[in-house]
């Protein structure tokens, strides 16, 4: 039996062997009362994203985030982690496991170790780490701490944890990733494919075996297909010194970068790292699988372009490290799955007078064909941007709860970035979810699709 208790301004619930309070408060938006709900579990904190921004000065400028809020942030465990992708379990998909998002990320070590154990001098030791958070119900249940559960190490070949991308399969339920970047033992930036029957053979950790140096490894729970393709294929762009083919004036892509796979209709897209300048001038390019295989043969790279965004003036005018799109987290668009969505850290640069400054944010941007982007919507400011990489990144991909919301995730305080400035240093890294209007995202979707009618064929 429920007995509700009225405190003005708050509403306090009572059930047996539990109390809890929610906070209410009018505000005023374009003239329309709303109500700005504050829930808190614990460290679980639920709150408006404007009010949100506001505090953390990571202010909100998109008309879809004013219904969005931030719903849960999750302290991240491992201090070197970056590049996160999220698998969500939210609603069962795979039964063998608990409910909750599961986050693969890049964690680093100091230096390279190669086959034969020596250390080798400089550089970093890459592996793959899964974390798991339980859903926003098992906390409040269990009363978990919101922190990122670290579940171990799933993949330690450090060329593909540097950044490599796991995604799920829409009918299948399998993973597939793609992951390779120049290193020691990889001087051709070679991509290897990892595939698993679901998610709970990464909880398993079945991959672990997979840092051998044979060509293919295949059991009943798993694969690893090496060499799918290297930074020597077709259109790969990269403007960095020092990176040619043996005995040719050919460059290869150092593909130092994060990588984004998609797998829309029957072809994968693979976004990589472009690099336009000798330092700095960072951007992405797109290579399409011919047939729906990634381990067949892939088209050219070809550079990918967003309307009123000029990369090439953008990087002609800046100083060395103005005008990067550090890489893209693409997938397909949760409310139209003929068209792709992207978030992207950028870092740009603003006038006032005769000084130039550098700025962040997040942006958004839709496409029908994975090539051509709509413009560049930002969704969120970030507070600092050091050297052309923004304090906060995306994390790539969405989630879907079981009754239909949809949320997207940002990396806020990025280990290697932001301790490298004293004001952000003590500030802990942390996992920001955010829930965002699905009518909005909707509306938002029809007209870019619109605008873009040379390249949507619907």
């Amino acid at each position: 039996m429920l007995l509700l208790v009225l405190f003005l301004p708050f509403v306090c619930v009572a059930k047996k062997n539990s109390f809890s309070c929610v906070k209410t408060t009018k505000k005023h938006c374009d003239g329309v009362c709303t109500v700005s709900i504050e829930i808190v579990k614990g460290n679980n904190t639920m709150t408006t994203a404007a009010d949100e921004g506001a505090r953390s000065h990571r202010f909100v400028l998109s008309y879809l985030m004013k219904s969005t809020r931030l719903r849960e942030v999750f302290g991240v465990n491992a201090t070197t982690a970056r590049y996160f992708s999220v698998i969500s379990n939210l609603r069962g998909e795979d039964s063998t496991i608990s409910h909750g998002l599961y986050f693969t990320a890049r964690e680093g070590r100091a230096r390279f170790i190669d086959a034969n154990g020596i250390i080798i001098k400089g550089g970093q030791l890459f592996t793959t780490a899964l974390y798991f958070a339980p859903s926003k119900e098992d906390i409040s249940q269990n009363h978990h701490s919101a922190r990122l559960h670290s579940l171990g190490t799933i993949i330690d070949d450090y060329s593909v944890s540097h950044n490599i991308n796991i995604i799920r399969e829409g009918t299948t339920g399998h993973l597939v990733g793609l992951g390779g970047a120049y290193a020691h033992g990889n001087r051709r930036s070679r991509v290897d494919a990892y595939f698993a029957h679901g998610l709970s053979n990464l909880v398993s950790r079945r991959w672990l075996s997979g840092s051998a140096s044979t060509n293919s490894v295949e059991t009943s729970c798993y694969k690893i297909q090496r060499n799918v393709l290297d930074g020597g294929h077709d259109g790969c762009y990269e403007a960095r010194h020092g990176f040619h083919l043996i005995n040719s004036s050919r460059k290869f892509c150092q593909f130092d970068g994060k990588h984004s796979l998609v797998h829309k209709g029957s072809q994968y897209y693979l976004y990589s790292r472009m690099n336009m300048r000798s330092r700095g001038g960072r951007f992405i390019q797109v290579a399409r699988s011919v047939e729906d295989d990634v381990t067949g043969s892939w088209l050219p790279y070809k550079s990918i372009s967003f309307a009123d965004y000029d990369e090439h003036a953008n990087i002609r005018q800046a100083k060395k490290y103005f005008g990067n799109i550090y890489f893209g987290a693409i997938n397909l668009n949760p409310v139209n799955n003929k068209t792709l969505i992207g978030l992207f850290p950028v870092s740009a640069q603003r006038k006032t007078g005769r000084t130039t400054f550098e700025y962040g944010y997040i942006g958004m941007a839709i496409s029908c064909d994975g090539i051509h982007f709509s413009k560049l919507v930002s969704l969120i400011e970030v507070p600092l941007v050091l050297d052309g990489r923004p304090i906060d990144m995306p994390v790539d991909g969405f989630a879907i709860s079981k009754n239909g919301k949809i949320s997207f995730f940002v990396h806020r305080n990025l280990p290697g970035v932001a301790d490298e400035h004293p004001e952000v240093n003590a500030e802990a890294s942390v996992i920001a979810q955010y829930e965002i209007s699905r009518s909005r995202l909707e509306r938002y979707t029809y007209l870019e699709i619109k605008k873009m009618s040379n390249y949507c064929p619907y």
